[in-house]
């Protein structure tokens, strides 16, 4: 009987064991969150591309032009962040409100005004005068 009670607690133990975790553990758990909170410019680039990458999957142009502007300008004056995005939207809803216009007239194609003074010169000039 003595065996049985020594295999669960041993079984117990080395389940106990690994769940504490060991000084290594804890180094290494340490370093990668020493790591995470610093800002590296591997870090930065990786997220910057990341960003300009979702901006064009999102159909976003203008904010993804103008957003490392903004950002550094924002942060000059010290903005909240809610006015740098407010910011942001604002130029790209101007673009598109713009871009649509110009769409609408482009496929309207309402005729090419003349220049009126080159049309009267050539009439003066087929009469004569």
């Amino acid at each position: 009987m003595s065996a049985d009670s020594k295999t669960p607690n041993s079984k117990t133990s080395s389940r106990t064991a690994s769940k504490t975790p060991t000084s290594n553990t804890l180094a290494n758990n340490t370093l990668a969150n020493n790591t995470l909170a610093k800002n590296t410019p591997a870090k930065n680039n990786a997220e910057h591309l990341l960003l300009k990458s979702n901006l064009k999957q999102l159909r976003l142009p203008t904010m993804k032009a103008e957003f490392e502007q903004l950002a550094r300008d924002a942060a000059d004056s010290n903005q909240p962040y809610e006015q740098y995005l407010l910011q942001l939207t604002e130029l790209e809803v101007a673009a598109r409100a713009a871009n649509t216009l110009n769409s609408r007239i482009k496929q309207a194609q309402f005729p090419v005004a003349k220049d009126r003074l080159k049309l009267l010169s050539f009439i003066e000039v087929g009469r004569g005068s």
